[in-house]
């Protein structure tokens, strides 16, 4: 544990797993080999071995192995009118039942700086989600979703 750190029980931290500097790790289990970086909080979530987070926030979440979520990340976890979170599952919208509800990651998705998925939102494997996208629904397995801007620059009067 780096200065600054704090781990709130009852909780689990599995070998060889840095909790970095002002690092928050409360009622959760973060596994072998992770990194919790910089100022990153996992709140009541599940995180595999091999994971890597920087800087972000990772709320009532389910993260499978070797996931990286990049500096200011966030899994969204209320519904802004409070109301239980549904998911999809099978083709079929369900209630899960919890006012607080985050994402779920499969295996070896790397999520690029800035990324926010709303919540219920489930991620597949070997996902990359490029840099600033709004995750608002399921990605299915081994596909890249991204936000594509155009730059204007203009000349001053």
């Amino acid at each position: 544990m780096f200065p600054g750190a704090a781990i709130v029980g009852p909780a689990y931290i599995g070998s060889d797993t840095i909790i970095g500097n002002n690092a928050l790790v409360r009622n959760s289990m973060v596994l072998n080999h992770c990194n919790v970086g910089y100022t990153t909080e996992v709140a009541r979530s599940y995180v595999a071995d091999h994971c890597d987070m920087h800087a972000c926030r990772v709320l009532d979440s389910v993260f499978a192995p070797g996931v990286n979520f990049s500096a200011g990340c966030t899994t969204a976890n209320l519904r802004i009118d409070r109301k239980t979170i549904k998911s999809t599952i099978k083709g079929t919208r369900l209630d899960s039942g919890r006012d607080k509800f985050g994402a779920i990651i499969g295996q070896g998705a790397f999520l690029g700086v800035d990324v926010m998925t709303m919540p219920g939102v489930k991620i597949g494997e070997a996902v990359e989600v490029g840099p600033g996208t709004h995750v608002h629904e399921d990605i299915l397995d081994r596909r890249r979703v991204y936000v594509k801007q155009q730059i204007v620059i203009v000349e001053k009067e």
